[in-house]
C-alpha cells in the first residue's frame, strides 16, 4: 500500500519498522472527558499517539485537503468561524436549527468509502488504500471517526458532501414557497433560514428525508435539539450568535454579562487566580466572534486586559 510506504520513506524509516510502531501504538491512546457547556454530561475525546498523528497529518496535507466540500459546509476549513457561519443567515427571517446525534462516532471508514465511490470516483485509489489495516488503525478509532483525531473533521466534511448537496437542492426546489433561503452545516449543527413564515415543520422533514435518503444508516437527527426561531421575535441564534432584527450579529446577552462580570472582578483584584486563564480564553473568543463587543470592553478595561495578557 502506497500511503504507508510513502510516509515511512519521508520519515527515513524502513516500512516494516514503521508498521510495527503503528501496531503497538494503540496502547498509548488516551481518553479524556470534558464537561459539556450545558453541564449535561461529558464530551468524550480520544487522543491518538504521535504515530497515528503522523499518519493523519500526512493524509490531511497530502490528500484530504484536496477533496471538494459543499459550499454549505461552514466548519473545518480555512477562515471558518462561528461568526462567518451566522453571517450567512443575516437576511433570514425564520430559522430552523437541528443537530446530528453522535456525529463523529456515527461515521467512519465504511461511510467514507461509500461517498468516495458515489461522488468522487477520481479518488478511487484511496478506497484501495483503505484496505490497508495499518492505515485504518491509524486514522479511525474502531473504524469510526473520533473527537480528538485530527483527520476526523476533514473526513466528516467529505462524508457529508452528498447530504449537504441533497438538502441544498431540496431547498432550491422549495424556494418559490419558502422564499430566499440559506443553509449551513457547522460540523453537526444544521442551520436553515428562510424568508417566509409557516414552513418550519416542512424544513425539518426535508432535512430528515435527505439524511435517510443518503444511505448513511447511522446518521440520525437529535430531535430533542431541534429549535425554531425568528429574527423579529429575537430568538434567532446560529452557533451561539444572535442575529438581531437589524441584521447585525452578536453574542448572547447572558454570555456577554458573564464576561463583563469576570473582567470587572479581575479589574478589582477579586478574581480567583484559577479563573484568569478562563477569562483570557473568553476574551479571545469575544475578539473573534464579536469584535464590536470586544472593542467596547477594550476601551473600558484597557489596562486590565493588558495586565491579564501579561500575567
Amino acid at each position: 500500500m502506497e500511503i504507508m510506504k510513502s510516509i515511512a520513506k519521508e520519515l527515513g524509516m524502513p516500512e516494516p519498522v514503521f508498521r510495527e510502531q503503528i501496531k503497538v501504538a494503540g496502547g498509548k491512546i488516551k481518553h479524556l472527558r470534558i464537561p459539556k457547556k450545558n453541564k449535561k454530561g461529558y464530551r468524550k475525546l480520544v487522543i491518538p499517539p504521535w504515530e497515528y498523528k503522523i499518519v493523519q497529518y500526512w493524509l490531511i496535507y497530502n490528500h484530504l485537503k484536496g477533496f471538494p466540500i459543499h459550499p454549505s459546509s461552514a466548519a473545518f476549513k480555512p477562515g471558518a468561524s462561528i461568526r462567518k457561519n451566522a453571517l450567512e443567515h443575516v437576511e433570514g427571517k425564520y430559522f430552523v436549527k437541528m443537530d446530528i446525534s453522535d456525529f463523529f462516532p456515527s461515521i467512519g471508514a465504511e461511510e467514507l468509502i461509500r461517498v468516495i465511490e458515489e461522488y468522487f470516483p477520481e479518488y478511487g485509489w484511496l478506497v484501495n488504500e483503505l484496505e490497508d489495516p495499518d492505515l485504518l488503525t491509524a486514522i479511525f478509532y474502531h473504524q469510526k471517526c473520533a473527537i480528538g483525531y485530527p483527520a476526523s473533521p476533514y473526513i466528516s466534511n467529505i462524508i457529508m458532501f452528498g447530504i449537504d448537496q441533497s438538502i441544498d437542492r431540496a431547498l432550491q426546489d422549495k424556494q418559490p414557497r419558502f422564499g430566499k433561503y440559506s443553509y449551513t452545516r457547522y460540523a453537526d449543527d444544521i442551520a436553515i433560514s428562510i424568508e417566509k413564515k409557516g414552513f418550519k415543520r416542512e424544513v425539518v422533514r426535508l432535512v430528515q428525508d435527505s439524511i435517510r435518503g443518503s444511505g448513511l444508516k447511522n446518521l440520525k437527527v437529535n430531535n430533542d435539539k431541534t429549535k425554531f426561531g425568528s429574527k423579529k421575535g429575537g430568538s434567532a441564534f446560529i452557533t451561539g450568535m444572535r442575529i438581531c432584527p437589524d441584521g447585525h450579529v452578536t453574542l448572547h446577552r447572558k454570555y456577554k454579562d458573564n464576561v463583563r462580570l469576570l473582567l470587572s472582578l479581575f479589574n478589582k483584584g477579586k478574581l480567583d487566580v484559577s479563573e484568569r486563564s478562563k477569562l483570557a480564553g473568553h476574551l479571545n473568543y469575544c475578539k473573534a466572534a464579536d469584535p464590536i463587543f470586544y472593542n467596547k470592553l477594550a476601551i473600558k478595561y484597557f489596562a486590565a486586559i493588558k495586565a491579564l495578557h501579561e500575567a
